[in-house]
């Protein structure tokens, strides 16, 4: 084993591992010139340059690396990663979640825990005034639809943090409803929370379920909304159901949360909004537009607008772990796919402080960085494994899915965004002399959802989004097959 680290967190490591790996460590590779060529523990400190880590592990023969503070960063961990696999190597690579741990000599083969590839996309923690999601949330009574999906799951945890009076769980899976009630209760039970948990099996699409889970509790102050399809695919082959879902379930959503007298109603958007290549996105825009057309009431109806998740149910991670733990290829759609990528506790936690701040009508949207290639997603979980690419797991292209296109946005040419005060939440501003397509007729879309009406509901897309990237020439008269998206936007 290798350990790459500053010295004083390799000793603590050290002194802590000493029952469970005696003799197995081979080096440490720290910067710190006072140990340049000096032992720890009778093992050799190198000051080898984190680019040239490979040729030492090749010539060590080592199996594992162990990555500690200053190095356990993004960038410091990549540069390692990136020159074992320059040196044609594949160890382990390994982190230590906290010094406290280590500090405590509680040191075991359970507590080092594999680099993730979400430690590698990782980005400096937020500077939040999280007093103010405290103050919105403390004590008060809080609904979230699909509580039980990735998204809303962890706003059920963040938001439980806050302690507010009561915590409404509404979710149509019955599995998932069941699995997060059992977490956030265990959750309370360990803690000083107060909060009232209530676990509702419902469908937003029925409003007099959405007015009963209301009802039970007397009331709710806020409502975060993030229950919806999103799996791209899917939807362009049962399109009535991504209106019915995403459009029509919204407005039942927020039509009860007016007459319930809900203050704030927070809906959870998407990057496919923007400019839409698919049905998917197209029902989340159109779902942003009909918050945005209602008329003032006490409610404030805002949206949150972000990319991809890392490790979301349908995030391309766990499919990748899925192919690799089964000795099968991994499949990218083309080597120029790109996304936006940030980790579900960071999305949450921007989506929590936007929500606080935004005003009606308002769409918020999230800093997401850099765009990230899933092949390169793909060669660095292969890495990670301790495996070669296209060596020990070869990676396949299959392709654009219909719906699909190789680059996301977060805005288009007629929205401005403003920064806000508040670190990577900037905040839409609409063009209004650019402004276009007919207001959202909410009875039609029933009528044709009500109908099967594919074909009505894919051309009342250009008369909603018309800034959709939709190649009209791709329309099936009968209305039984998908549009292709183009690849670029």
């Amino acid at each position: 084993m290798l350990i790459c680290g500053a010295v004083s967190e390799a000793d603590l490591l050290m002194r802590g591992c000493s029952k469970h790996f005696e003799g197995l460590f081979c080096g440490i590779v720290s910067h710190e010139e006072e140990f340049t060529k000096r032992e720890l523990h009778g093992v050799q400190v190198h000051n080898d340059p984190l680019e040239e880590i490979g040729h030492l592990v090749k010539k060590k023969e080592i199996t594992d690396i162990h990555i500690l503070s200053p190095y356990n960063k993004p960038v410091g961990t990549n540069t390692i990663i990136d020159s074992c696999a320059k040196a044609g190597v594949s160890p382990n690579f390994h982190t230590i979640p906290s010094l406290k741990d280590m500090a405590q000599g509680d040191i075991s083969a359970s507590v080092i825990r594999d680099v993730e590839v979400t430690d590698l996309l990782g980005r400096v923690e937020t500077d939040l005034p999280r007093e103010k999601i405290s103050d919105f949330v403390n004590s008060k009574k809080i609904l979230i639809t699909g509580a039980g999906g990735s998204i809303g799951s962890e706003l059920s945890r963040q938001i439980l943090g806050y302690n507010p009076d009561v915590l409404v769980l509404f979710e149509f899976s019955e599995v998932a409803l069941y699995m997060i009630e059992k977490e956030l209760h265990e959750i309370i039970k360990s803690s000083e929370l107060k909060t009232r948990l209530v676990a509702f099996a419902g469908d937003i699409r029925h409003k007099e379920e959405v007015k009963q889970a209301i009802q039970l509790v007397n009331g709710i102050d806020v409502i975060y909304h993030a229950a919806a399809y999103k799996h791209v695919p899917l939807m362009e082959e049962n399109v009535p159901s991504a209106f019915r879902n995403n459009v029509l379930g919204t407005a039942r959503l927020a039509e009860v949360a007016e007459a319930c007298g809900v203050k704030k109603f927070v809906m959870i958007s998407s990057d496919k909004a923007v400019r839409p290549s698919n049905v998917m996105g197209a029902t989340k825009r159109i779902a942003e537009r009909v918050l945005q057309e209602r008329l003032q009431t006490s409610t404030e109806f805002v949206a949150v607008r972000f990319g991809n998740v890392l490790g979301s149910s349908g995030s391309v991670i766990p499919l990748f772990k899925k192919q690799i733990r089964e000795g099968k290829a991994l499949t990218v759609t083309t080597k120029n796919m790109q996304r936006f990528f940030m980790t579900i506790p960071e999305a949450v936690d921007l989506v929590l402080m936007a929500g606080t701040v935004a005003k009606s009508s308002q769409i918020m949207v999230l800093e997401m960085g850099e765009p990230v290639k899933i092949y390169d997603l793909a060669v660095r979980l292969i890495e990670l494994s301790g495996l070669a690419p296209h060596k020990d797991v070869n990676i396949e292209f299959c392709g654009l899915r219909p719906g699909e296109k190789e680059y996301e946005e977060i805005l288009t040419e007629d929205e401005n965004i403003i920064k806000t005060e508040l670190d990577r939440i900037w905040l839409m501003q609409k063009d209004e002399d650019k402004q276009k397509g007919k207001p959202v007729n909410l009875e039609l879309i029933e009528a044709m959802v009500m109908e099967h009406d594919e074909l009505g509901l894919r051309k009342l897309i250009f008369d909603y989004v018309p800034e959709n990237t939709f190649r009209k020439s791709s329309f099936s008269l009968e209305g039984n097959k998908p549009l292709i998206s183009s690849n670029k936007s």
